[in-house]
């Protein structure tokens, strides 16, 4: 229901069980089963059992720190951030390189450049000796090297799920500006005496869609060319353009000279700066009148999306022109509620001829579905991921409380207070849930705003958001991990050792 809710649709979806969904969920469980078993018969059989049994009391080695691979993973990291920014120019190519650069340097930093930093605290001899920082410090650093790797996948499954998330909500938030900008008018058909008497009479058949503006769009198709450009180009005059540009809120254009032109484009369908630049037309009559361009608007003129970058030329201009190339003529139309008009839509549908119009909420239904459906799984696979990233560290660090429980007891035993030993494990735990977010958050941040010059879009807000709500669920993980190990080694009763 939420998926179809997105979507745009209000469609009741009733509770079933899915004997095919059961017995899929069993056969993916039995598989996940035999590989663990399967592992767990060979570390079995290349291992003597006494050793199995004694491999938590064996001890581990302090992890050097290496300067050169700390520098190498951060030049990774810096670079495949860099080559980001230049998706546009070969994306088959760039992105899988910037993945490799990230991922690599992401795993070198966690495995070096944590160590690195740890071992540079320890130098800090008037914060190592303060309290429990003595302790906190080196068991984190003792136990490095079996965490890195598993810091490091969640930092790259976080920065996954912020990205997935981030861009998927900022698409289906820009919905709204997306479909007015391409769509500036309810309605636009070619018209006709007839067409117009038809949809006249419909419109009066749905009150609900009050009809708030009409305008004739009288304009010559033209061949054109630009330095470096060749197109198509809808020449409208001057007073034509003011008219739409009053009932849109647009600026108006008012040009003193007759050879002058202004442009009008959407930085979508049109990359360029061709201000100053003189444009070459192409008449049926073989004429090749020239303009000079003075200014550009960034608008949609009409959502029809066969009209061509257009032209607005002085009245005087115009009307010499439409003597050797005769003027189309095109009705736009704003309707009150046209985000709620489909059977006003529907009915024009059936009095107009295919390919002569264009709506607006046939085009905002189309971007509500194809957005929805990408929000829906962006956000479904962003919640899976979340929980499993922060599944995957809680019961991990439960499982270092249940074999650290003794240490903390013969803490306790020699007149370390409780809320020292609980203070040291938040420390611990901040550490180990904060890297990995920061790496992650870094590495989402740059992919969302690289992926928002790609898209032509605005994701800042959307990755703001996204970056916050993540961030809150992760520290509430963090609070029940702190919790829950507190409980495990600091909560229970005292026993001479």
């Amino acid at each position: 229901m939420l998926f179809f809710r997105l979507m745009g649709h209000f469609v009741q979806v009733y509770f079933a069980i899915s004997p095919q969904a059961i017995f899929n969920t069993v056969t993916v469980f039995l598989i996940i089963f035999v590989v663990i078993s399967l592992h767990a018969y060979s570390l079995i059989y290349r291992f003597k059992l006494v050793d199995l049994f004694r491999a938590g009391q064996s001890g581990e080695t302090e992890p050097k720190a290496s300067l050169v691979l700390a520098l190498v993973s951060m030049a990774l990291i810096v670079a495949g951030y860099s080559l980001a920014f230049h998706l546009t120019e070969n994306f088959l190519l760039y992105a899988p390189m910037v993945l490799a650069l990230v991922i690599i340097g992401s795993y070198g930093l966690f495995h070096s450049f944590m160590v690195f930093v740890i071992r540079l605290s320890k130098k800090n001899t008037s914060q190592y000796y303060r309290g429990m920082n003595l302790i906190s410090v080196s068991n984190l650093l003792y136990r490095i090297k079996s965490n890195a790797t598993l810091l490091a996948t969640i930092a790259v499954l976080s920065a996954t799920t912020v990205t997935a998330v981030g861009m998927s909500y900022g698409i289906y938030y820009d919905i709204n500006n997306a479909v007015n900008y391409h769509n500036p008018f309810s309605y636009v058909y070619w018209s006709n005496a007839d067409r117009d008497q038809k949809v006249n009479q419909t419109l009066l058949q749905y009150p609900q869609n009050q009809l708030l503006h009409s305008v004739e769009i009288e304009f010559i198709s033209a061949r054109g060319s630009l330095p470096g450009l060749d197109t198509h180009f809808a020449l409208i005059s001057e007073s034509n353009y003011n008219k739409l540009a009053q009932i849109k809120g647009w600026d108006k254009v008012n040009m003193s000279k007759q050879e002058g032109a202004v442009i009008v484009h959407s930085d979508y369908d049109f990359r360029g700066d061709f201000v100053d630049k003189t444009v070459l037309l192409e008449l049926d009559d073989k004429s090749k009148p020239e303009f000079l361009i003075v200014d550009r608007r960034p608008y949609k003129l009409t959502n029809n999306s066969n009209t061509w970058t257009s032209l607005v030329l002085k009245d005087e201009a115009y009307e010499q022109l439409s003597k050797a190339e005769k003027p189309n003529s095109l009705r736009a139309l704003i309707v009150d509620n046209q985000k709620d008009s489909q059977a006003l839509t529907a009915e024009l549908g059936r009095i107009l001829p295919a390919y002569t119009w264009n709506s607006y909420y046939s085009e905002y239904m189309l971007n509500m579905e194809q957005r929805g459906m990408l929000m829906f799984i962006g956000g479904f696979l962003g919640l899976v991921i979340l929980l499993a990233t922060g599944s995957i560290i809680y019961f991990r660090q439960l499982n270092e409380a249940q074999k650290e429980e003794l240490n903390y007891q013969i803490l306790r035993n020699i007149g370390v207070s409780r809320n020292e030993i609980h203070a040291s494990i938040r420390k611990q735990l901040l550490y180990v849930f904060l890297f990995p977010l920061m790496v992650g958050i870094a590495h989402s941040w740059v992919a969302l705003m690289a992926l928002a010059n790609l898209l032509v879009t605005n994701l800042v807000i959307s990755t703001i958001i996204t970056i916050a709500v993540y961030t809150l669920i992760y520290l509430i993980y963090y609070q029940l991990t702190v919790n829950s190990y507190n409980r495990i080694v600091n909560s229970g009763n005292l026993r001479s050792i």
